[in-house]
């Protein structure tokens, strides 16, 4: 037995609105895991990821660096070799500042290296089961212009700081040596008139003084 209740509009008898209970969004999961298989639910994933325009992209650059550091196997012996040589790369272009050879021939090297970094890829991209776990080298080649191209470029800002400080350096000393030598100009006009070797003008000088005496 239920209990009926007439409607003004039909009359006719219904029974009362029983209202539905709102189920949590882990409810509502879990039912609708259960009513699909593994397959099914992989397939709508991928869909869901496809409408969202591919992969999951970060929002932020601490986001898109955390990703990449993730990313990366730094326990192959190629990747921490490659960052050895950049290390020692810096360390000796900032050990051997002053020396302006040598600063120059770090800088046409780097810009060598970077220069051919897009070959370097492809040629990577191709053989990349020769030397890695995995393949780093895609056509974008942000792993190559993270942590082969920075260090290079890192190392070219170093050397053009240098190369500044040594420019600057060497403009002191010529302006230096240029005051002494007109120092040294004016202390000895300064001696020589006083000593009278030097002619003044309306008088004789010291020499022509000597040679009248003798004669």
């Amino acid at each position: 037995w239920s209990p009926k209740f007439y409607t003004r509009e039909t009359g006719l008898a219904q029974a009362p609105r029983v209202p539905k209970k709102k189920l949590s969004f882990a409810r509502r999961w879990q039912k609708c895991a259960n009513s699909m298989s593994a397959e099914h639910i992989a397939e709508h994933i991928q869909q869901q990821i496809a409408e969202r325009g591919g992969l999951y992209r970060p929002s932020s650059i601490t986001e898109s660096f955390a990703a990449f550091a993730h990313a990366v196997d730094w326990s192959e012996r190629w990747i921490q070799s490659l960052l050895l040589l950049s290390a020692a790369l810096i360390i000796i272009t900032l050990a051997l500042g002053r020396r302006t050879n040598v600063q120059i021939g770090i800088l046409l090297a780097c810009a060598v290296g970077v220069a051919l970094a897009s070959t370097l890829n492809d040629w990577a991209n191709s053989n990349w089961e020769r030397f890695s776990k995995q393949n780093y080298f895609d056509a974008s080649g942000v792993f190559i212009g993270v942590v082969y191209c920075g260090p290079l470029l890192l190392t070219s800002f170093l050397v053009a700081v240098n190369l500044l400080i040594n420019t600057a350096q060497l403009l002191v000393k010529v302006k230096k040596l240029q005051f002494e030598r007109e120092k040294r100009a004016k202390s000895r006009n300064s001696a020589q008139q006083s000593t009278g070797g030097i002619d003044t003008p309306g008088e004789p000088g010291a020499s022509a003084r000597r040679r009248r005496r003798a004669a």
